[in-house]
């Protein structure tokens, strides 16, 4: 396809919801934003280090998909929403992730996954799969590392259980 012009997000895929006063904003932007101190029981997780590792994850995990990310920031960049939508074997069926993180205790970091992803700047996120979250103490990069490696292995298995299911709902005929 024409790759200039940025798909329309159909209705299986996960979408980011900026309406308590988030906005929109770059990965290049998310290194911009100032990171808090760390303490000796607060450890904060960059935005954009959490991002690429998603984003390096992803890839790794399924070669030559189709990505495309939403970012967004709220207070000030103190909080970050991010969603990864996955367009795999150039199915009509999308897998979305989404991520969460903040710089002022205000939230841990989250990950979810799944058919549907729905992460808003309210604080809600879900996914059909799964969601894992850590809070910001010490160690948390290193068990977030460990939690987005582990998750992207639920996340294929999700995927191709999913597929299946929807392969097997085209075969059922409908008696009208």
């Amino acid at each position: 396809g024409n790759h200039s012009v940025p798909k329309e997000t159909n209705n299986m895929a996960g979408q980011l919801m900026l309406h308590c006063g988030g906005e929109q904003t770059t990965l290049e932007n998310l290194g911009a934003i100032e990171l808090p101190q760390a303490t000796a029981s607060y450890c904060p997780i960059p935005h954009q280090d959490l991002v690429r590792l998603t984003d390096d994850r992803i890839r790794k995990e399924f070669p030559g998909v189709e990505l495309e990310w939403e970012h967004g920031t709220n207070k000030e960049g103190a909080q970050y929403f991010g969603v990864a939508t996955l367009q795999i074997d150039n199915d009509d069926m999308g897998m979305s992730i989404a991520l969460r993180n903040s710089y002022d205790k205000s939230l841990s970091a989250g990950f979810a996954a799944g058919a549907s992803v729905f992460c808003c700047d309210n604080l809600a996120l879900s996914g059909s799969s799964f969601t894992k979250m850590r809070k910001h103490t010490t160690n948390a990069w290193k068990d977030m590392k460990g939690m987005v490696y582990a998750a992207m292995i639920d996340v294929e298995e999700h995927y191709l259980d999913m597929k299946t299911t929807m392969i097997g709902m085209r075969e059922v005929d409908v008696e009208t």
